[in-house]
């Protein structure tokens, strides 16, 4: 079937589900709008719903967190930021809706549905996402301690609460990964990012923002490390398997452990 026509089948499941569940729903008028529907949650409240197909690969239902459309260069993707406030996934393998808040994530989000070889405190567990289960949303909202429900900022708080470093703020919202922290009485920016483990290195594309250090979460391997934002450029490695040769820029994963390299400045 082709994706869109998917896509307009999605919909119209979701919206039979929602009306099944004598939710109120209403369709934007035109087709200017990033979200597909407003529904009415909890105290006559509106949220904007974005409709998703979900899939499964390697355990996890993923789904796309951007939208897509085609002008004269070709596919363009573009990340809903702030546009909705919930994504709504039907995925037709496990025949299930799931919701989802769009400041769960910074950039994706998969909900596993099978068990991995190894546990993470970060597993986003498909069955606590189930739309009946969160809604609705100003009852059921997943929370965490620190305010946030992104996994790599929840991990990378915490190690700073270990390593018993203060937090002194914490910018909300879409900038959520953007901490403030005091060293020796001076306060410096740092920076939350993902890691991901390929080719023995765990890369990282940090974001723009400008800041002091960065804290870098691999979930592959459940560890949060400090690295000095001198130290690398427009994107940097931390190498988990010892190289051939060890040149003299190779970063050593184990190097920059937060429990061994805090403070990175």
């Amino acid at each position: 079937m082709e994706s869109h026509r998917k896509g307009d089948l999605t919909e119209a499941i979701v919206l039979t589900e929602l009306r099944r569940r004598e939710i109120a729903v209403s369709h934007p008028f035109g087709d200017n709008e990033r979200y597909d529907l407003v529904a009415e949650c909890g105290g006559g409240a509106l949220v904007r719903v974005q409709v998703k197909t979900g899939w499964i690969a390697d355990g996890r239902i993923q789904f796309s967190t951007q939208s897509t459309h085609t002008n004269s260069q070709g596919n363009v993707r573009k990340s809903y930021d702030g546009d909705v406030d919930v994504f709504v996934v039907y995925c037709y393998e496990t025949e299930t809706m799931y919701l989802v808040g769009e400041q769960e994530f910074d950039k994706s989000i998969s909900l596993r549905v099978e068990e991995p070889e190894v546990h993470h405190r970060s597993i986003n567990w498909a069955a606590d996402f189930e739309f009946d289960e969160r809604w609705p949303l100003d009852v059921a909202a997943k929370e965490y301690t620190h305010g946030t429900t992104d996994p790599t900022t929840v991990a990378c708080l915490d190690a700073l609460e270990a390593a018993g470093v203060s937090v002194w703020r914490q910018i909300r919202g879409r900038s959520e990964r953007n901490v403030v922290v005091e060293i020796d009485g001076t306060l410096y920016r740092v920076r939350v990012e993902t890691g991901f483990v390929w080719d023995g290195r765990i890369k990282v594309n940090p974001d723009e923002t400008e800041t002091d250090c960065y804290l870098v979460y691999c979930d592959d391997l459940d560890t949060v490390y400090a690295v000095d934002a001198d130290e690398v450029a427009d994107s940097f490695s931390l190498r988990v398997s010892e190289p051939e040769r060890v040149r003299s820029d190779t970063k050593l994963a184990e190097n920059y452990e937060i429990a061994t390299n805090w403070p990175p400045v």
